[in-house]
């Protein structure tokens, strides 16, 4: 069941201006012509009854898919069964609301609606949470989420989690639904906190709080929402909610006299924003809190708020009133008016079941005979289809002769094709083997040639140790292009393996500026960095590192003694930018060109350092990998920068 904060923020702003919307709405279905206006005018119709009247909100959705099947429509005859799913499986029918949602999933796969089909993964997760699937429900919220995350669409993540919560929280699990919960309130770093989800959220995880005794930490959450929604029109409903939320946790803490101030507080925000619904429940939290102290006073406050109930015709507000004041007239040994009151209260009961039932079952028949009407529709299609296939042999042959034409066309073309791709491949190799045999060599021969002289050669102590020094540098030489090398050839046997995590990087830059201090040291190069400690990526910390490590190296090699190495990062949209600056020698017009197609030639740096070029190669490919672009800008003589950007999280 879906909480009571999602049910106010939805439909009881005020009886009378939800009668008027909705009256307005079946005005403007009767003077509207078929077509997309109308499709919509059946939805909003259908959603405004769905908590309302199940058989209304059944009729009109299935109108709406009636109209959307005349208009051929595919995508919103998936969506209104979809819609009737959600309305079956809110009404506890969770056999019809499966096939609905099947179906609905069906016909978004053909017209590969992805957006859709989150939206049924999502609700089909919520069926099969119900039914104690996990794995299915599992299975099902990861297909919706990574759609979601993969669009970065930030309400889908947080509705995804939301439901999740729900999943736990209805089966009492209270630790993991408030994990789900809170992860989805993560994600309002992202966006901005006026959703009705947010308030939805945020009266859950109190209650949650409540139920594990901490009402501390959940007045916390319950005056955040007081806070965000307060002096905002649209949302005075959910203030006036979320005090009456506060009262209940000071009641259950035992300071009645702070719990009555809220009351009042959400008494006078429900006359200020005229909410009569509000303003009874009110009256009735004040009445409890004062039946021990003055059980007149609270008898006429239970009268105010039945006055109200009677305008509104809300039968179940009216019930519990009635109970509540037999409870006042029980403690006042008023045995008469107690049981007076109290069969009012269970009479009222009794037509509101009567009522809802009739209505339950009407919309369970409405959702069955379109269930079968639908099946016999698809199995009068088999029927024809096969009648039809015998006709339609000849045409077949003839199509077969084609697409066989066809595809020999675009196998020829596709042979060209890879023809070409393998001429590229094999310059790349060509290019590879190049760098290989020139760096390689060098270190290697210079290495052999230090030895041979250190054994061979009378050599004293000073030039020993230059000797030894040099070695040591053709020897780190050599590894760098090995290890290059390896995992060069590594993401080639086996891919770009992508292990995306929430992450801070000012943490990850500073560890590897930290492995880098030495080799700026050496050239008296100062490492600066701008960026935030609270900001957070999506992203395989490997790879970034990695990423960060070459291009700071490369910007350490090839800036001049005394210069310095700057590192930002910057948002844009839903990307953070980061970028590696240097005011060094610079790169020419020829090697950025290289550099944005498959360039590996080697270069020296302002020391003689050398390098492969395999380490920008790797650096492409990470960035690529995990769904960033990287550039660069240069100016010869007066530094190079190299931007990539990264998913914020």
């Amino acid at each position: 069941m879906r909480s009571t904060l999602t049910f106010l923020l939805l439909f009881t702003v005020s009886s009378l201006t939800a009668q008027k919307n909705i009256t307005i709405l079946l005005r403007q279905l009767k003077s509207t012509a078929p077509g997309p206006l109308r499709l919509k005018l059946y939805k909003d119709i259908g959603t405004y009854y769905e908590p309302r009247q199940m058989d209304s909100a059944v009729y009109y959705i299935s109108e709406g898919l009636k109209s959307a099947e005349q208009l051929r429509d595919s995508r919103a005859q998936a969506l209104f069964m979809l819609q009737l799913g959600t309305i079956n499986e809110k009404h506890g029918n969770g056999t019809i609301a499966l096939k609905l949602v099947n179906e609905a999933l069906t016909t978004l796969r053909k017209i590969n609606d992805k957006e859709g089909m989150a939206m049924a993964y999502m609700e089909l997760g919520l069926l099969e949470g119900k039914r104690s699937d996990d794995k299915g429900a599992g299975t099902d919220f990861d297909h919706a989420l990574k759609f979601f995350i993969g669009t970065r669409d930030t309400m889908g993540i947080v509705q995804t989690y939301s439901d999740l919560g729900e999943i736990y929280e209805n089966r009492g699990d209270t630790a993991r639904a408030l994990d789900y919960y809170l992860r989805a309130l993560k994600q309002y770093g992202n966006i901005p906190p006026s959703s009705a989800t947010y308030f939805h959220l945020l009266d859950h995880i109190g209650q949650l709080y409540i139920q594990k005794g901490n009402v501390r930490e959940a007045l916390r959450y319950l005056q955040e929402g007081v806070r965000r929604s307060h002096g905002d029109a649209a949302l005075a409903d959910t203030e006036t909610e979320l005090l009456d939320e506060e009262g209940k946790a000071y009641e259950r803490l035992g300071e009645k006299k702070k719990a009555l101030d809220f009351y009042k507080l959400e008494l006078q925000r429900a006359r200020q924003y005229q909410l009569p619904f509000d303003q009874a429940k009110a009256l009735v939290s004040i009445a409890g809190i004062l039946k021990s102290q003055n059980a007149k006073s609270s008898l006429n406050d239970l009268q105010q708020a039945l006055n109200i109930a009677a305008s509104l015709k809300d039968k179940q507000l009216a019930a519990n009133i009635y109970k509540a004041m037999a409870g006042i007239y029980r403690q006042e040994k008023n045995y008469k008016e107690a049981l007076m009151t109290l069969d009012e209260h269970h009479r009222l009961l009794d037509s509101l079941f009567g009522v809802d039932k009739a209505r339950e079952l009407a919309g369970l028949d409405s959702s069955y005979e379109l269930i079968e009407s639908r099946e016999q529709v698809e199995n009068l299609t088999l029927a024809n289809k096969e009648k039809t296939m015998q006709l339609d042999i000849g045409i077949v042959i003839i199509i077969l002769i084609f697409v066989s034409l066809v595809l020999l066309y675009f196998y020829f073309r596709k042979v060209r094709k890879l023809n070409r791709d393998l001429a590229v491949s094999n310059n790349v190799k060509d290019k590879l083997f190049s760098v290989l045999g020139h760096d390689l060599r060098g270190p290697i021969g210079a290495t052999v040639q230090l030895s041979e002289l250190m054994m061979n050669g009378d050599i004293d102590p000073v030039e020993q140790k230059q000797l030894i020094v040099m070695l040591q540098k053709q020897s780190e030489s050599t590894l760098a292009v090995l290890e290059s090398v390896l995992k060069w050839g590594q993401v080639q046997l086996q891919g770009v393996r992508v292990n995306p995590e929430s992450l801070h990087p000012a943490a990850l830059i500073q560890k590897n500026l930290s492995l880098l201090q030495a080799q700026a040291d050496a050239k008296q190069v100062t490492l600066i960095t701008h960026i935030d400690p609270q900001l957070s990526i999506m992203a395989d910390p490997d790879h970034f590192e990695l990423v960060i490590r070459n291009l700071v190296s490369n910007a350490i090699k090839f800036s001049q003694a005394g210069g310095q190495v700057e590192i930002n990062a910057s948002r844009k949209d839903r990307d953070i930018v980061f970028s590696v600056k240097d005011k060094g020698i610079g790169i020419s017009a020829e090697k950025l060109k290289q550099f944005a197609g498959a360039g590996m030639e080697s270069s020296f740096g302002t020391k003689g350092e050398k390098g492969t070029g395999l380490g920008l190669l790797l650096v492409k490919e990470f960035v690529s990998a995990g769904g960033g672009e990287i550039w660069a800008e240069s100016t010869e003589g007066e530094g190079t920068t190299f931007f990539f950007t990264v998913v914020a999280d």
